[in-house]
């Protein structure tokens, strides 16, 4: 026990103050018994009154949280934002601790502070908790024996938190003090965060590769659906397996984070590792276990196209069978895919690629009859200048050339190809 004499001007004030006590557990918290006496016979009843109000609960969370924010600014931290929902969450547990009269973050069947937040409705990232019991509220006296704990003091400078309520209940001359914090979030319909992230990827991928990234929106069902699955725990890779066959082949990322923009980020990674086209994503927000603040469970389907997995030789073919049909309409003869006058027409797609010329002659000595270059955005469709070129009677072999850059991680949505006969 701690006593202090001050004497001015002849008056003589006596001030006694108990030892603070302060007890911390590993999530913090903490415990402090304090009593002031003012001794001073020309301080009446008004005086009273007004220490009363003045020593309010209302008054006391009020205190606190000028202090708090004080104490980050000081540091260049952001102030907190006030929040009611974490205000009222901290007056149950405040109430729940007078109710036992015992200062803890945990009672025999009570719920955890997550599962209080969720409930209140909150949405957060981050949290985290600090409870204080004193007698004889003195606010800068409890404020600083939080900031000499660690754990109470890292709970009041996280810069990760956004906002706090605080909340005291008083009982005679006792106050058990709450203070809770998150870093909470306000989510968006899955509608509204389906369109944020399907724009915010067509726009990087243009960027990047130079042609549209095609959004499928009649899969987003079944990504939906998969996102639930996702919140409830479920192995999605069994779903590869079992979709229908017309979609084809695609790869399917599956995410849960309550934050929009790493998802953004995520899928930009995932879309770089793999060739693609066009994608179907579905949204969906919710909670569990893992993320009792609230996530988006995001399922993206990543779909190339039927030319992605063909071999040279085997886009060539595509070119040569649409040749060939032309020619057997007209009653013509089929022409052979030469192997040495495809490899050179390849190379002159190639390099057709990185050169503004049409002419195939441009490209070194073809020794061929015939040759053009032309590009298309379907392999299956010939242009009228490449039907005027396959017409003529005399040809018996051709060589096929296919550059499709995206095989190549190149930008260009389309083909090269180049014909060459003798």
């Amino acid at each position: 026990m701690y006593w202090f004499l001050w004497n001015v001007g002849g008056d003589v004030w006596y001030y006694i103050m108990m030892r603070l006590r302060l007890n911390v557990r590993l999530v913090g918290w903490f415990m402090a018994v304090l009593v002031m006496v003012s001794a001073c016979g020309t301080m009446g009843f008004a005086q009273s009154a007004k220490q009363r109000e003045m020593e309010s609960p209302e008054r006391v969370a009020q205190d606190l949280f000028q202090l708090m924010n004080q104490a980050r600014l000081e540091r260049g931290l952001k102030a907190l934002e006030p929040d009611s929902l974490l205000e009222f969450v901290a007056l149950g547990h405040s109430q729940k601790m007078t109710a036992e009269k015992k200062l803890s973050h945990y009672f025999s069947d009570y719920k955890t502070l997550p599962v209080r937040m969720r409930e209140a409705g909150i949405y957060f990232i981050s949290h985290g908790e600090n409870v204080a019991y004193s007698q004889t509220y003195v606010a800068k006296i409890v404020h600083q024996e939080l900031m000499n704990s660690p754990q109470h003091r890292d709970n009041i400078l996280d810069p990760g938190f956004t906002h706090c309520g605080i909340a005291a209940v008083k009982r005679g001359e006792e106050y058990y003090i709450t203070q809770d914090f998150a870093r909470t979030f306000s989510p968006l319909e899955a509608d509204s965060a389906e369109e944020r992230l399907v724009v915010g990827l067509q726009e990087w991928f243009f960027k990047e590769y130079k042609y549209p990234l095609i959004s499928m929106g009649d899969m987003q069902v079944a990504t939906r659906e998969m996102c639930l699955g996702k919140l409830a725990g479920k192995d999605l890779n069994g779903f590869v397996a079992t979709a229908p066959e017309e979609w084809g082949k695609f790869r399917l990322l599956s995410i849960l984070s309550p934050d929009l923009d790493e998802i953004l980020e995520e899928i930009k990674k995932e879309t770089t590792r793999v060739r693609v086209n066009s994608l179907s994503l579905g949204v969906q927000l919710g909670r569990n276990d893992e993320y009792p603040g609230g996530a988006y469970a995001v399922t993206v389907l990543f779909f190339g196209d039927k030319y992605f997995e063909l071999s040279v030789s085997e886009l060539a073919g595509i070119v040569i069978g649409e040749v060939n049909s032309i020619r057997d309409t007209l009653g013509l003869k089929s022409m052979k895919l030469d192997e040495k006058l495809s490899d050179m027409a390849l190379g002159i797609a190639r390099k057709r690629y990185f050169s503004s010329s049409d002419d195939a002659s441009a490209f070194g000595d073809l020794n061929a009859n015939a040759a053009m270059i032309y590009q298309t955005d379907n392999l299956s469709r010939l242009p009228r200048n490449a039907e005027d070129f396959i017409l003529l009677k005399d040809f018996k072999e051709i060589g096929v050339g296919v550059f499709y850059p995206l095989k190549y991680r190149m930008t260009g949505n389309y083909f090269i190809v180049t014909l060459i006969s003798n």
